[in-house]
């Protein structure tokens, strides 16, 4: 088996543990472990990243963007996503120059340092985050004052950490948009059906008509059958208007799925005030 591989089946194998009612007790150490050993790691490669943010870094193409945050590092920031389809995703972004950019999954923070630089030159970001999540997430509390460097002089941005599905971190996100609707709503935290499902629905109520609705690894995973993103987008597909950004459908994971918001929300909540 590949180190790939390898790791691939640790995580499979951790996610099972933490979930089981047997081994509950064994979560909140099992994740401060993982949380000390990755931190090791990364810190080697902090004075590279402020050095490459103090230089012209945000003003390359989205492809020399993505090539950089997948190359260099040590894959501090990459994202776990296809490169491709994560190209032509922020090229879709920047054609609309989004103001305001709420990501569910900050992760290694490499989709919000991409979202903030083909964002406008004055947008909003909001970016919520699991502490310890299971699908990637959980930064360290340090990688705030990394990520805070990573948007423009004039851009606002809001790091949230807690779960997308608790009132509470709705409120935050709420607080933080200041009335603004919003432009793009990347859906990228928990992959559960269930878990996609209500961030769905409650943030939707967030965007614009016309806004963005993203959601990744919308194809059946045969890496990880946690998850299960597939199912939800082969529903909503099925009743909205939308785009999928797939490298290789035989590929057996990630993809794209974007849905336009339409008019009847908007008109379905001005009936209901």
């Amino acid at each position: 088996m590949s180190d790939s591989g390898s790791i691939t089946a640790l995580r499979r194998a951790a996610k099972r543990i933490v979930r089981s009612d047997r081994f509950r007790w064994l979560s909140a150490p099992a994740r401060r472990v993982w949380y000390y050993w990755r931190t090791v790691g990364e810190l080697k490669n902090v004075p590279l990243v402020l050095s490459a943010l103090s230089g012209d870094m945000r003003q390359r193409t989205p492809a020399e963007l993505i090539d950089l945050i997948f190359i260099r590092f040590d894959g501090m920031l990459r994202p776990f996503q296809n490169k491709h389809e994560l190209q032509r995703f922020i090229e879709r972004v920047a054609a609309i120059k989004p103001k305001t950019v709420v990501e569910i999954g900050t992760a290694r923070g490499g989709s919000l340092f991409l979202l903030s630089c083909v964002s406008d030159p004055n947008a909003r970001l909001v970016s919520i985050d699991l502490p310890a999540g299971l699908y990637g997430g959980g930064y360290p509390a340090w990688k705030g004052f990394i990520f805070r460097r990573f948007v423009g002089r004039s851009q606002t941005l809001h790091l949230i950490r807690g779960d997308s599905h608790k009132e509470a971190t709705f409120d935050k996100t709420v607080n933080a948009l200041n009335d603004s609707p919003v432009d793009v709503l990347f859906i990228d935290g928990d992959h559960s059906y269930e878990g996609v499902k209500k961030d769905y629905l409650r943030y939707r109520t967030l965007v614009r008509p016309g806004g963005l609705i993203v959601f990744h690894d919308i194809l059946e995973s045969k890496i990880d059958k946690d998850i299960t993103v597939a199912p939800l987008w082969r529903e909503i597909a099925h009743d909205y208007h939308t785009e999928e950004i797939v490298d290789s459908y035989d590929q057996g994971q990630f993809g794209i799925g974007i849905l336009t918001a339409p008019q009847s929300w908007e008109n379905r909540k001005a009936n209901a005030a």
